[in-house]
């Protein structure tokens, strides 16, 4: 299955978490290994507000920690993004490209 069909997957379960934190992978599929990393970050950060870098707190802050997001919703976002952390940076990236050209 490709990248971007186990995003349409994660997003049908959880439809709102496009607008949620990890919103770079979700809605604008940015699967480099450094947004993975930013937002899992920034998802931990929801649930645990003392691990947020200083650099995102006043982000977070303005957007209220992602209160509209539940934390079983957050939860499963840093589940998903590990698990295709957990696939190689190349391999994501192309099968991002067959979806990608393959587009009617």
């Amino acid at each position: 299955m490709s990248t971007i069909a186990k995003i349409d997957n994660f997003i049908e379960e959880w439809p709102d978490s496009c607008w949620g934190p990890a919103h770079i992978v979700l809605e604008d599929l940015n699967t480099e290994d450094v947004f993975l990393d930013w937002c899992i970050g920034l998802c931990e950060s929801v649930l645990d507000h003392s691990k947020a870098k200083a650099d995102d707190v006043e982000m977070l802050v303005k957007l209220n920690w992602y209160e509209n997001h539940s934390l079983a919703e957050i939860a499963d976002t840093i589940k998903f993004l590990r698990n295709l952390r957990s696939i190689p940076e190349a391999d994501r990236l192309e099968s991002n490209l067959g979806d990608i050209i393959n587009v009617p």
